[in-house]
């Protein structure tokens, strides 16, 4: 997060204030000596709306994530996404709130978050300036793209459809090994499975899990099953890796909405460490769980939204690093 100190953003209020001062100067000169002074204070009142509007934006939005330009969504949907962007900001719009705190456990843990603090951290003023910044630049409608061909011509592969299917809520992972499907999917009962199916698409086997399968990896003959939790997007630890011998059994619980890890030695001591990106969706982070006779976890990123990891030794310490890809507030690499 992106934090503006007090100085900072007083000095900002100042400078704004020595704008409005300016303006309203000259829209005096204006109306004394300008035969046109209606449409002349028309178009200074908007320069001093699109100056302060794009100025605290850049302050205030670029606390959570990088700024975006009035151009990147058509009207209609700015208008939908600034009340909920104004939780962040301490500017909840009357009568609403967000879904998530009904949810007593999701509500806690927002709450001790600190993310929508129960105080404004702006005026109504700036928050309105903020909006009419939005409204006023961004466009009716977006230009049209050119749809893409699900199946483009080509001579590098063939499509083949597999002979079997899920009747349900469909697949959440999909991987192919020793000449067999490994599938990850949900029945119209809303139970979760993983399943082994030949390359001819007939079943092999199959175990029941808690919740959705989103990644398998195998260490010493044991495979490790990774499952994200609710599939519903929302801030409850319900993720989790279990250790698949004859039926799966969890070791390691209480993650939020996981979708990738790596298991290897980070740290040189001779035991398989767990890489985790815990996606969430307001919480969340990237963790590394060690065992060492007790299993011990380490916060090395502590925002949502890792999605996958590429492990390398990046400096050439003998040690493992690694490349994340990150979305939501803080979409990076």
């Amino acid at each position: 997060m992106v934090v503006k100190s007090t100085a900072e953003i007083t000095n900002f209020k100042i400078k704004i204030l020595e704008k409005a001062l300016k303006s309203i100067f000259i829209l005096f000169i204006i109306v004394c000596f300008s035969c046109k002074s209606d449409k002349t204070e028309l178009i200074v009142a908007n320069e001093v709306i699109q100056t302060e509007g794009e100025e605290l934006a850049k302050i205030h939005c670029v606390r959570c994530h990088s700024f975006p330009e009035p151009s990147v969504m058509p009207k209609r949907y700015w208008k939908e996404v600034l009340p909920y962007m104004g939780f962040h900001l301490g500017k909840a719009p009357k009568g609403k709130t967000l879904s998530d705190f009904k949810n007593e456990v999701v509500k806690k843990r927002l709450d001790e978050s600190g993310l929508f603090p129960s105080e404004a951290m702006i005026s109504d003023y700036e928050w309105q300036s903020i909006i009419d910044y939005y409204d006023k630049n961004s466009p009716e409608n977006l230009p049209v793209e050119q749809e893409l061909s699900l199946y483009p011509e080509t001579d590098v592969f063939e499509h083949e459809v597999l002979p079997w299917k899920t009747f349900g809520g469909g697949l959440t992972y999909l991987n192919y090994s020793n000449n067999s499907y490994q599938v990850g999917f949900n029945t119209d009962k809303g139970a979760s499975y993983y399943g082994k199916i030949h390359s001819s698409g007939t079943p092999l086997k199959s175990y029941q899990l808690n919740y959705p399968l989103v990644d398998v990896t195998s260490k010493d003959g044991v495979e490790l099953l990774l499952s994200m939790g609710r599939m519903y997007n929302v801030d409850e630890p319900t993720g989790s890796i279990s250790l698949l011998k004859d039926s799966p059994k969890p070791f390691i619980d209480n993650l939020q909405r996981p979708v990738d890890f790596v298991l290897d030695d980070f740290n040189n001591d001779g035991i398989a460490d767990f890489l985790v990106s815990e996606f969430g969706k307001y919480l969340g982070g990237i963790n590394v769980y060690t065992n060492n006779g007790q299993l011990v976890k380490t916060n090395l990123h502590p925002k949502s939204g890792a999605v996958d990891f590429v492990i390398r030794d990046i400096n050439n310490d003998g040690l493992k690093d690694f490349y994340v890809l990150i979305a939501q507030e803080d979409e990076s690499i």
